[in-house]
């Protein structure tokens, strides 16, 4: 579903997203690995499937999350069904739009 994730947003005219990346703090030490990165804007894609639905595993998520916020990442989660609904796909592809600081106008969000 990463590569899915990814296709998504360059059918959608985005810049490519780096797949499962390094993600670093600002002062160079490793952070993480994200699904989509794209590292100028400091913004990361990650794909929630079932392995993350336990309160362990979103526990988990969620503490990353925070740290690559505390360090300036941006961190949008993705879903199966922001590719199955085209409602949420809309979504989620202006929301990462914003996130890259594009406008959505020049983008293909069907």
């Amino acid at each position: 579903m990463e590569t899915r994730s990814r296709l998504l947003f360059v059918a959608a005219d985005f810049p490519e997203p780096a797949p499962c990346a390094p993600l670093h703090a600002r002062g160079g030490g490793w952070l993480a690995e994200g699904d989509l990165v794209w590292r100028a804007q400091r913004v990361v894609g990650e794909y929630q499937g079932e392995v993350h639905g336990g309160r362990a595993a979103r526990s988990a998520d969620a503490y990353r999350a925070g740290l690559l916020g505390d360090e300036g990442w941006t961190v949008v989660e993705i879903y199966a069904e922001d590719h199955t609904d085209p409602p949420r796909r809309r979504a989620l592809l202006r929301r990462v739009a914003a996130a890259l600081g594009l406008d959505p106008r020049t983008l293909s969000i069907t």
